[in-house]
């Protein structure tokens, strides 16, 4: 039986231009398809995102050919402001999105 390859594909994702203030949970989503299933991957201002202590990643294989990932950070501190990636990748290609995070003083 042939079985079809298709490169991995963003199909939705979270707001690629985000303020948020000091001390706030952010969490963003990526959503990908793709033969095989693709593997989602974070980066921070280029840097992979692997263990840092108010990050966490999360994803969830969704049918045959699909994946979710979210990246959280909490509490989201000044050095979270920055350029994100979420990256898509199987063998046949990737796909990526980027995000821009800026933050912000809570007014006291």
């Amino acid at each position: 039986m042939y079985d079809l390859q298709h490169p991995a594909k963003l199909v939705s994702s979270s707001v690629w231009a985000q303020t948020f203030y000091i001390g706030d949970k952010i969490k963003v989503m990526c959503y990908a398809c793709g033969r095989p299933r693709p593997k989602i991957t974070w980066y921070n201002d280029n840097e992979e995102i692997i263990f840092k202590p108010n990050m966490r990643v999360t994803e969830w294989w969704i049918k045959k050919n699909k994946v979710k990932s979210y990246l959280e950070i909490d509490p989201a501190t000044e050095a979270n402001g920055g350029e994100y990636m979420c990256r898509a990748s199987n063998r046949n290609g990737y796909d990526q999105k980027f995000i821009s995070m800026t933050a912000l003083y809570p007014n006291v």
